[in-house]
Parts: structure tokens; C-alpha cells; sequence
């Protein structure tokens, strides 16, 4: 009797188990409270647009232009069809459908490494906790960009290496999911793979053996990511003849020189949180708890680097290893069994920590926002039709879903003739690129033309942020100037001008 009055009624016993876990859980409700604060990125609310426009019919690089290879718009378009069937906004599902492979990639990475030795010696749900807030709180305003849904995919395959570099043995079964995600990582962009590599190598590097980089989920990633080259060759012949010469010819040769690349954005956040870590980790710094994230973090720095275009989200796996590395090597440092106890430089690490991280969560923050506009919007018309007169993806997007209208161009924005202005601005073009060039940027123009012939949309956003005179380059042609006439300004908000269809 005496035991069963002490036993817990069995009600409690989840609570009992699921206590514990409460900083996940914690950051987790963090994180779902942030979504409501800080608008959708550009980029999403664009892979949403289009996914919609394929399950009405249009075809992808024939109806809707879009610079990147398939995986970018069926990367959202499973969220797309479930918001459909569920009656709920894509937005939403997109967002919970990261939240919860965020969650899966947590629990089976966390399940490969649990046994490991070389781990700091503190309670396994605080490193989950950390790991949940480098997945769900720092990307900020980049949340369920490619280059985040692809670290989500790598982690995987980070602790498959990790555990190989220990020398231990990886289920085949575990070598199957995390090959299924190393290759949506090179699959969701190719330069990306160079993270999976550098962790291969590093992984190889501290077990003193080749295994890693024959390893079984280096072969499923690799015959994923040919099935996916066979897939796009077979269903997507556009996607070659008019896509791919279009990026080799205005939007690859585009980079920032490497100085402005490197000291004049967010970059160096990168450097500063390895460097912390190698400062507190010591002479654990070999250890593959810490080689093979920083490895996979170099990897994916030097793919931000090649791409050349400074933009915060395509450092987001980099800087998000580094600063998972930092909080690794303080919590090894200050707070695992038998660390140091100095005060002073235990307060002095937590700034530091805090200071890259924080920093890190601004850098990623960073877009335009012309959230302004949607009342003013909504104000002169119910569910509009929208184009921009703009270089910038984020005058649209994600304007126009705020509003519940209709994207009436067949691209983004008019990025491509930016790119053509600037790159013939520098005058070092023979005349057969200038002409192709020139050729590219009519293109974009007529496209935009026969979009509002066409389309009639209620509003234009002219853009008036850039040095550009957008309204100048569209009365510099008959046809556009013919096609504008029918719009009147309406306002100005945040350097952005309403123009009002009027007939």
C-alpha cells in the first residue's frame, strides 16, 4: 500500500520524462514566437509564388523565369500543395515543415554522437539546445532559405563523419539518411558540397584512414545527386538551352571584389568565431568534435566566397558551424566536469560568445524591407495584381502574398538588366559579349512589356532606393512608356512609388 501511495500516477510520467528537455522545447517556442516578428525572405515567398504558378499550369522556364536549377522551386512546392489540401498558407506550412527536419536532424545527429567521448562533459539536452537556437533563432530573416534547409540536411552526415573519425562503426541504415542528406545538400545548390567534402577530408584526416571518404553515404549522395542531373536533363531541356546561358553570360561574372567580399559585409564573423573557438577549445582543437564542423564550415565558406555575391543568407552555414563550435568549445571550457572555474574569464568568454552570435543574427537579418506598403496597398485595391519596376527581389516578395494578390511578371524583377548595365559599364567587353549582353537586357524589357500588356496589373512598384532611374529607363522605350501610360503615382513609402492602374 505504502509503495503504491508513492508511486506517480502514470500521467505524470511523460511530464517526468519530457522535463529535462525543456531548453529545446524552449527554444523551439522561441523560435515559433520570432516567426511572427520578423517578415517571410524574399527568396521563400518567391518559391512559393512560383509553386503555386506550376500547379495552375504554368510552366517552369517557359511561363515563370527563374534563374536556378528545379530543386530551388520544388524545394517548397510539397509545402505549396499541402497548404492547398489543408487550407492554410503556404507560409506557415513552409515554416513548420522546417521546424520539424530541424527537429528530426537534431534527434538522429544527437543520436549518432551520444556516445561519444569527446563531447563536453554537460548535460546532452543543453548541446541540443545550443544546436536548436544555431537551427531555428539565428537565421533570422534568412529562416527556410536553401543554404538554411541545406545545413539542417548536412548535419547528418557531419555526425556520421564525426562518429567515423572516432573510429567507431555507422549503421548502414544511418549512412542511408545521412546520404540522403548530404545530397539534397549539392543537390539544393552545388557549391555547397564543398561543406560535405572538407568534413569527408577532415573526417579521413583524424581517423587516419580513407574510410570516410569511401563511405556508403558518400556513394547514395553521389548517385542522388545523378539521378536529380538525369531528372533535370530529361524534364527541363530550357532549363540548358536558355537558363544556363543566360546565368554564364550576366549573373555569374558579377562578384564583388574580394576585399569588399571579405571586410565589407558580414564575413568576418566567420574568421572570428573559429578563431574563438580555437582560442577556448586549445589543444582539443584536433578532435573530431571539433575538426569536422569546422572543416564543413571552411568548405561552405569557400563556397560563399565563389559565388561573389555578398548576400548574408549564402553565409549562413558557415557562420552557423562557427558559432556552434564557439558555444562547444566555451561550454567544454567553462562548464564540463573538471574546467576551469576562473570567473573573470568565463564572463569575459560569454561576451565574446554573445557578441558573434548577435552579430551573426543582424548580419542575417539585413533585406529591405517595404513592409510600409501594405496597407496603402490594401487601401487602393483588394487582392491586386502586382509587378516591380526593380532590380531587387524583396520589392515584391513578400509584398505581394501580405496583400493576397497576384504576381503578374514571369520573373522576379528585372535583375538581368541591372547585371548587363553594370557588367557593360565596365567597358573592358569586346563587341560580340556587348551585343549578347545587349540582347540579354532587351529581353528582360520586352518581357516586362508584354507581363503588363498582358497582365494588367493594378499596381507597379517603382523602386526609387537605387541610384537607378527606373521610371527614365522605362520612357526610354516606346513600348514600355506606351505600356505605363494607364498608371499614376499613388504615393511613396520607404523610397518605394505606388503606381495606380487609373484605366
Amino acid at each position: 500500500m505504502a509503495a503504491q501511495s508513492q508511486a506517480r500516477p502514470a500521467s505524470a510520467l511523460p511530464l517526468a520524462r519530457a522535463r529535462p528537455w525543456f531548453p529545446v522545447f524552449a527554444v523551439f517556442a522561441a523560435a515559433l514566437v520570432l516567426r511572427f516578428f520578423i517578415a517571410q525572405n524574399s527568396d521563400v515567398s518567391w518559391g512559393i509564388t512560383v509553386g503555386e504558378k506550376l500547379l495552375s499550369g504554368a510552366r517552369l522556364y517557359v511561363d515563370v523565369i527563374e534563374v536556378n536549377p528545379p530543386a530551388t522551386i520544388y524545394l517548397y512546392l510539397p509545402a505549396v500543395i499541402l497548404g492547398q489540401t489543408l487550407s492554410l498558407k503556404p507560409e506557415w506550412v513552409v515554416n513548420a515543415l522546417v521546424f520539424f527536419a530541424a527537429a528530426l536532424s537534431l534527434w538522429f545527429s544527437g543520436g549518432l554522437l551520444r556516445e561519444s567521448r569527446q563531447l563536453p562533459r554537460v548535460d546532452e539536452r543543453w548541446l541540443a539546445a545550443i544546436a536548436a537556437v544555431g537551427l531555428l533563432i539565428l537565421p533570422s530573416r534568412i529562416f527556410a532559405e536553401r543554404e538554411h534547409i541545406a545545413l539542417i540536411a548536412a548535419l547528418p552526415a557531419l555526425a556520421v563523419f564525426i562518429r567515423m573519425a572516432e573510429g567507431r562503426r555507422v549503421p548502414n541504415r544511418a549512412q542511408l539518411v545521412a546520404g540522403i542528406g548530404a545530397g539534397l545538400v549539392a543537390i539544393i545548390k552545388p557549391y555547397l558540397a564543398l561543406g560535405v567534402i572538407f568534413a569527408a577530408l577532415a573526417s579521413a584526416f583524424a581517423a587516419k584512414s580513407l574510410r570516410p571518404v569511401y563511405a556508403l553515404q558518400n556513394w547514395i549522395a553521389a548517385a542522388l545527386c545523378a539521378a536529380y542531373a538525369f531528372w533535370v536533363w530529361r524534364f527541363f531541356p530550357a532549363f540548358f538551352t536558355d537558363i544556363l546561358p543566360l546565368v554564364g553570360a550576366v549573373y555569374l561574372p558579377l562578384k564583388l571584389p574580394l576585399f569588399e567580399l571579405i571586410f565589407e559585409t558580414g564575413f568576418p564573423l566567420w574568421p572570428i568565431g573559429a578563431a574563438g573557438t580555437l582560442w577556448l577549445a586549445r589543444g582539443k582543437i584536433l578532435t573530431p568534435v571539433y575538426a569536422v564542423p569546422l572543416a564543413a564550415s571552411c568548405g561552405f565558406a569557400l563556397a560563399f566566397l565563389l559565388q561573389g555575391k555578398a548576400w548574408p543568407y549564402q553565409s549562413y552555414p558557415a557562420i552557423a558551424l562557427s558559432c556552434f563550435a564557439l558555444c562547444l568549445a566555451f561550454l567544454d571550457r567553462f562548464h564540463a566536469a573538471g574546467a576551469i572555474r576562473s570567473e573573470t574569464k568565463r564572463v569575459f568568454a560569454a561576451l565574446f560568445v554573445a557578441l558573434v552570435a548577435g552579430g551573426a543574427f543582424v548580419w542575417f537579418m539585413l533585406a529591405i524591407d517595404v513592409s510600409s506598403l501594405a496597407e496603402p496597398v490594401r487601401a487602393l485595391k483588394a487582392r491586386p495584381k502586382i509587378i516591380a519596376l526593380s532590380d531587387d527581389n524583396g520589392i515584391g516578395h513578400p509584398l505581394v502574398r501580405e496583400v493576397e494578390g497576384t504576381w503578374a511578371g514571369r520573373t522576379l524583377s528585372l535583375w538581368a538588366t541591372s547585371h548587363v548595365r553594370i557588367l557593360r559599364a565596365s567597358g573592358k567587353l569586346d563587341p560580340a559579349t556587348d551585343a549578347k549582353l545587349a540582347a540579354y537586357a532587351e529581353a528582360d524589357r520586352r518581357r516586362f512589356t508584354e507581363d503588363v500588356l498582358r497582365e494588367r496589373p493594378d499596381i507597379i512598384l517603382l523602386d526609387r532606393i537605387t541610384r537607378f532611374d527606373w521610371l527614365a529607363w522605362a520612357n526610354a522605350d516606346p513600348k514600355t512608356r506606351a505600356a505605363l501610360a494607364a498608371y499614376r503615382p499613388r504615393g511613396t513609402y520607404d523610397q518605394v512609388t505606388i503606381l495606380l492602374r487609373e484605366r
